[in-house]
């Protein structure tokens, strides 16, 4: 998760601000109040509202029955949704929320930019589903490609995508700008 603190790193890093010094999920063993946001990146299995379990760019974050929502509720916690947290941070380095934030709901417009990391087998243009930075971007017939083609879509290869965001986390994009080619310019 980043914050105000931590403005200007690297988009995937993992920090989160606690006052002005910047921790990240390896600093283990420093309990204190944090607050941050980034996108949710993966669902623990066999939690569920109001005790749910969810990774923020690699930091276990925690709800309570006392965890507060703002502009949404625990039901809206879905992959690629973007959450600002505040709450305090365990020993083990994980984050035990006292208010939630929903910054993008699951459903409506979405954009993430990022190198893809991997293409989905069995799907091919222009029905093509890759991921990005953890997140499932699919294309259609009628996604519009700026710079280049859906056949640019390789591993490695930067993009931005535009488009709906799904209940399940997904992206369907409508359009998709190629920003660099694999491993090169970005």
């Amino acid at each position: 998760m980043t914050s105000a603190a931590t403005e200007g790193e690297a988009p995937g890093s993992s920090a989160l601000g606690v006052g002005h010094q910047v921790l990240s999920p390896e600093d283990k063993g420093h309990e204190g109040e944090v607050e941050g946001e980034g996108r949710v990146t993966q669902l623990i299995d066999g939690t569920a509202c109001p005790t749910l379990q969810f990774m923020v760019e690699g930091i276990l974050v925690t709800t309570t029955g006392a965890t507060r929502f703002d502009d949404g509720s625990c039901a809206d916690i879905l992959l690629g949704v973007k959450i600002e947290a505040k709450g305090t941070r365990q020993a083990n380095g994980s984050i035990v929320a006292s208010r939630i934030k929903v910054k993008d709901r699951a459903e409506g417009e979405a954009e993430r930019e990022g190198r893809v990391t991997s293409l989905v087998d069995g799907t091919s243009c222009p029905t093509l589903r890759f991921i990005v930075d953890g997140v499932f971007v699919s294309t259609t017939a009628a996604t519009r490609f700026d710079d280049g083609s859906c056949s640019d879509i390789l591993a490695g290869v930067k993009i931005e995508a535009k488009g709906t965001r799904q209940l399940d986390g997904s992206i369907v994009a409508s359009r998709i700008e190629i920003k660099g080619s694999r491993g090169g310019r970005s």
